[in-house]
């Protein structure tokens, strides 16, 4: 076996260049120290939590705070230690790995007959007519860099050549020196260095911590606030905690100021059932649970807690009348939320605003009796994630999380309940479903009263609107008006059957060629429905009436500005498709009860 193939089975790697080893070397350092910077920046992979705070699970628990908080700082610091020994630690292995000839000991004997030369029996060279030699040791390890025509693995070459010796003498000058080395060595021109052979890691290590203290000082003097952890803890300032600390207590300060704004006291709000026009069986519903919310409010520990209420039912019809009349009769804090205000990109970003949004309605309540209001509640649950976007509510509804959120009394008001999620209509999350549609004749002029007697109140500053009359004759007139043009114009109303023919169908005359709409409802199970809602008739007296009025020169409301307010407001109604398209849904809901045949409505799940 000749010494090439000798020197293939042993296997033998060697990196001969010097700055291929400066590369390998320089990629060791670069890529051990990014490994460490991932590991302690970890909270991008891991949920936004770096491995302290992970350890900080495991003593969560702990009744001594103050011990909690230190092992807290010493695990964090340790783990931070830690990571940077494990830094030097690998950078040394990997290169020393990589640029060390290894050759086992079955195949020393061959090579040494080779003239190849062992320095401390494991690591072996073949060494020739070298004009000049530079040694880097420390201890008992040497850096080599060669000068000169070298023969390795059987070839010549001219070039720098490096590679790391050990040995396991102290005294490693001398030992080279007076090994066989020295037949092959100038005796000239020999350097030796007090120096590490892990130069280049000890530039890179000081480079990182000049950054890192760089970064930290960047930050401490444009004032921004170090991450929320025990190590940002301790590389900020006292003046960076003070400033954190005062923006904290600001930013307390303004979600207590914005809760005042969505949360009342019962005593602001002007709302009774009094001023309710209508909705007769809604309220005696609604009541019920108001009688309930009293008693906790007497005794926290009553055993009965008030039902969740879903109002559905087209806009502008009192839903949101309803919650505000029963908190007012309750004596409870009322509150108010959009389904919109808990939209997020993920489920947990959602979670975490109901949670603070709950938390902060308790804090201001002091656990009292609340009523929340929850407006487009169908935007709860209106993308594809919305089974995930119900569960927190779920849980709610259920009464699992009454202690932490105690009080609450969800009334939630909608006008596409065909976008709820199902899961929520179990009668145990809402026990109180109630229909809020278009209103009878009878309920119509009960709205129109309640609206003018307000409105008198309102504008008892403002005489001219009334001429000569008192507000009682001016009431009284101008109810039987306003009632008599929507009732006795056809136009302004409409026949549920003729609507239902959509769902029921037509019967046909074969003679005429004729067809009528099957007729579903007996006329007092669905009398003919005025196209109007409590909303409208507030426009139509607040606003347009007034308005037509003003145009004329502030005199007093007459008959006409009524008849082309009336007129105004059912054309916009009728531009904007809403009147059709809303009862259309209440026919529907209206079959359903009345166990009539047709279609199936989005309801009939319920």
């Amino acid at each position: 076996m000749n010494f090439q193939e000798q020197i293939n089975k042993a296997k033998i790697t060697l990196f001969g260049n010097i700055w291929i080893v400066r590369l390998i070397k320089l990629l060791c350092y670069v890529g051990c120290g990014f490994l460490a910077w991932l590991i302690w920046k970890s909270e991008y992979i891991f949920g936004k939590q770096t491995p302290a705070q992970v350890f900080k699970t495991y003593i969560r628990d702990w009744n001594t705070k103050n011990v909690n908080d230190l092992l807290y700082n010493l695990l964090t610091i340790g783990c931070f230690l830690a990571i940077i020994g494990l830094y030097f630690y690998l950078s040394g292995k990997l290169v020393e790995w990589l640029t060390t000839i290894n050759i086992p000991a079955s195949q020393q004997d061959k090579i040494f007959q080779e003239k190849v030369y062992s320095v401390d029996g494991k690591n072996n060279y073949s060494v020739k007519k070298v004009d000049s030699l530079e040694i880097t040791g420390f201890r008992n390890s040497a850096y080599v860099t060669c000068q000169g025509i070298i023969s390795l693995q059987n070839k010549q070459s001219s070039k720098q050549i490096a590679f790391v010796i050990h040995s396991h003498r102290q005294n490693l000058q001398e030992y080279l020196v007076g090994n066989k080395f020295k037949d092959h060595l100038p005796s000239t021109n020999i350097y030796f260095r007090e120096k590490t052979f892990l130069t280049w890691q000890k530039i890179l290590a000081a480079v990182l911590v000049v950054a890192c203290g760089g970064f930290f000082l960047n930050r401490y003097l444009k004032g921004k606030a170090f991450p929320e952890t025990a190590i940002g803890d301790v590389l900020s300032g006292e003046n960076d905690r003070q400033r954190r600390q005062a923006q904290e207590e600001e930013k307390a300060q303004k979600e207590a100021e914005e809760r005042k704004k969505y949360i009342v006291n019962s005593g602001d709000i002007d709302t009774t059932w009094n001023q309710i026009g209508g909705l007769k069986v809604a309220k005696e519903r609604m009541k019920d649970n108001v009688n309930l919310i009293k008693r906790k409010r007497q005794n926290k520990d009553f055993p009965v807690e008030p039902e969740h209420v879903l109002l559905y039912g087209p806009p502008g019809t009192g839903k949101t009348l309803l919650a505000q009349a029963a908190a007012k009769d309750s004596g409870a804090f009322f509150a108010y939320a959009t389904g919109g205000q808990f939209s997020g990109k993920d489920r947990r970003e959602r979670e975490e605003k109901i949670h603070m949004f709950l938390n902060g309605v308790v804090k201001e309540t002091k656990g009292d009796p609340c009523i929340l209001l929850i407006d487009e509640f169908e935007k709860m649950t209106d993308d594809e994630n919305s089974r995930q976007k119900c569960t927190e509510w779920n849980t709610i509804m259920d009464g699992i999380d009454k202690k932490k959120f105690p009080g609450i009394v969800i009334v939630a008001a909608t006008n596409k309940a065909e976008q709820i999620d199902l899961a929520l209509f179990r009668s145990e999350r809402f026990g109180k479903k109630l229909l809020i549609s278009f209103p009878e004749k009878k309920e119509l002029k009960d709205i129109i009263t309640v609206t003018l007697d307000k409105f008198c109140e309102d504008c008892k500053n403002w005489p001219v609107f009334f001429g000569n009359k008192s507000k009682a004759a001016f009431t009284k007139e101008f109810t039987d008006y306003i009632f008599k043009e929507i009732t006795e114009t056809k136009e302004y109303e409409i026949d549920p059957n003729e609507l239902a023919a959509g769902t029921a169908g037509y019967d046909y005359d074969d003679k005429t060629g004729k067809r009528t709409p099957k007729k579903v409802f007996d006329e007092d199970e669905a009398p003919p429905r005025p196209l109007f809602v409590g909303a409208d008739i507030k426009k139509i007296i607040y606003k347009e009436a007034p308005a037509i009025a003003t145009a004329r020169g502030e005199k007093a409301i007459t008959k006409d500005d009524f008849k082309k307010a009336i007129r105004n407001t059912f054309e916009y109604n009728r531009s904007q498709g809403l009147q059709q398209k809303e009862m259309l849904k209440f026919i529907q809901e209206l079959i359903r009860i009345k166990g009539k045949k047709g279609t199936p409505s989005w309801w009939d799940f319920y």
